[in-house]
């Protein structure tokens, strides 16, 4: 569903002003998520799994939905998958990852920061905006612009912002510690296609 429907706009919340922007939120259960956009359940009381928002070419995932208590809606969050580009879709995937199933819950988790970079390897980010509540020991995920899927993104461990202010500018400089792969899939899949051309090969 995009979000330029009336029953999707009505129920997106406004933070601050603006359904925009990343942010962060600790839920009632102990649990931490981070999202992009926010959708009233009372409004929307079946959120779908995805939202897609055209004007921006942008899709959006559902990451977490609140339990309902007494009869009322609590609310729905939603992390972006990716924006649209010329070097990323979201409908292409590498030949050798179809030999495996995808779970989406493993690649997008509603407690970790997602930031797009060049090389995954950084020790530190600039970001360009305030990620409001973003702290010491939260989690953050690195991928590449192109990898929409998170297959070779690594998880890492907040350990310090810094807030740098210039004439021209404002960004907040964000340093982690050494991380891992976000998951196996991308190894048990390369494993399992490798063994289906071996056999297919053997057939020859």
């Amino acid at each position: 569903m995009w979000i330029g429907t009336k029953k999707i706009s009505e129920a997106i919340v406004k933070d601050n002003g603006s359904i925009f922007g990343t942010r962060r939120k600790d839920l009632t259960t102990g649990e931490t998520v981070f999202y992009d956009l926010k959708v009233d359940q009372k409004l929307l009381p079946s959120p779908p799994q995805f939202l897609s928002n055209p004007k921006y070419s942008q899709v959006y995932v559902l990451v977490h939905s609140d339990i309902a208590e007494d009869g009322l809606g609590g609310y729905s969050y939603y992390q972006t998958v990716a924006k649209g580009s010329s070097t990323a879709s979201l409908y292409s995937v590498e030949k050798q990852y179809l030999s495996e199933q995808y779970a989406i819950k493993d690649h997008f988790k509603k407690n970790t920061l997602v930031r797009p970079v060049n090389d995954v390897t950084v020790d530190s980010i600039e970001l360009f905006s305030e990620v409001k509540g973003l702290k010491e020991g939260d989690k953050i995920v690195l991928r590449t612009h192109n990898d929409t899927l998170r297959v070779n993104a690594v998880q890492r461990i907040i350990t310090s912002i810094k807030k740098v202010e210039t004439e021209d500018s404002t960004k907040w400089k964000v340093s982690f510690s050494k991380g891992a792969p976000l998951s196996s899939f991308k190894n048990i899949a390369a494993k399992r296609y490798a063994a289906h051309v071996a056999s297919e090969n053997k057939c020859k």
